[in-house]
């Protein structure tokens, strides 16, 4: 938690912002799409989350860093707010102090400000509600802290872990959020464009690829393709199907995805290691291979 930073008491009036066409080409990807293009992309992590008004934002940041728990500087900030962008707070954190409720987001939302980002704690979760603003916090707490300052706006700060600049692209719904810097914004654009998304794996995808389209016909075996690869290993793969007991069970030799694999499964969600496994689970979306 920072009670101070470098540019305190610093207000900014003038601040670039990317060109709306941009803005809106990155409203119509969900954060998980633009997450998975990598690059310079900024993932925001957890406490903050959707906590009122709608799940949907997209726009330029108006940053404001405040002493956390302080509320000065997050209500002069609403004088700086155009038609679109987004208030992102850096509050530190701290959750025992609001440094934002209702009156002030009513009057964001009446200057058509797209929404707020708060790394700290808000109030008013009905008011933000009725206002319509898309509220992302760490927590909601009924009090607030002081109001004399320190803060500095559209400087650089901090936000669920994320260096957040003036004019970056903030973007969030019901997963997350998710900043794209101003100078990089069109690269995850062109990029989802033509990559896959690499989250959540689904290994059955990714033996269609290699099985000409088709799943076992047997529970006991299946014969490889004449064009794939030739059995070269085996080994174990546990596939969850969602059921309490083992529904199907498929062998398959000579996979092949980074390394050469040969598995066979059952209805769990653990992978044991064999040839260019790494015995990480799926759960949570993590690749299990190499």
């Amino acid at each position: 938690m920072s009670k101070s930073h470098p540019e305190q008491w610093t207000i900014n009036e003038v601040a670039e912002r990317p060109d709306r066409s941009l803005v809106a080409a990155l409203r119509e990807f969900d954060t998980t799409q633009i997450a998975d293009c990598g690059g310079p992309v900024g993932v925001l992590g957890p406490p903050l989350r959707h906590l009122a008004g709608g799940a949907q934002l997209c726009g330029p940041a108006v940053t404001v860093w405040t002493k956390p728990g302080d509320i000065l500087y997050v209500l002069k900030a609403t004088d700086l707010i155009a038609d679109g962008d987004v208030l992102v707070v850096d509050g530190g954190g701290r959750l025992d102090a609001a440094v934002i409720g209702d009156i002030a987001g009513q009057a964001l939302a009446d200057l058509g400000c797209d929404g707020l980002v708060v790394d700290g704690a808000v109030r008013d979760l009905d008011g933000l509600d009725a206002a319509g603003l898309a509220t992302f916090a760490a927590g909601a707490h009924p009090a607030t802290g002081s109001n004399q300052g320190p803060g500095a706006i559209n400087v650089v700060v901090q936000c669920g872990g994320v260096t957040v600049r003036p004019g970056d692209v903030v973007r969030g719904d019901a997963s997350g959020l998710v900043v794209v810097p101003r100078g990089a914004g069109d690269d995850p654009h062109r990029r989802h464009r033509r990559s896959q998304p690499k989250g959540v794996i689904w290994i059955g995808r990714q033996l269609r690829r290699r099985m000409d389209r088709s799943w076992p016909t047997s529970a006991d075996g299946w014969t490889w393709p004449t064009r794939g690869p030739q059995p070269k290993a085996s080994g174990l793969l546990n596939r969850s199907l969602g059921t309490r007991k083992a529904v199907t069970q498929f062998r398959v030799t000579g996979f092949e995805l980074g390394k050469r694999v040969a598995v066979s499964g059952s209805n769990q969600t653990r992978l044991s290691r064999a040839d260019g496994f790494t015995g990480r689970s799926l759960a949570g979306g993590r690749s299990a291979y190499r």
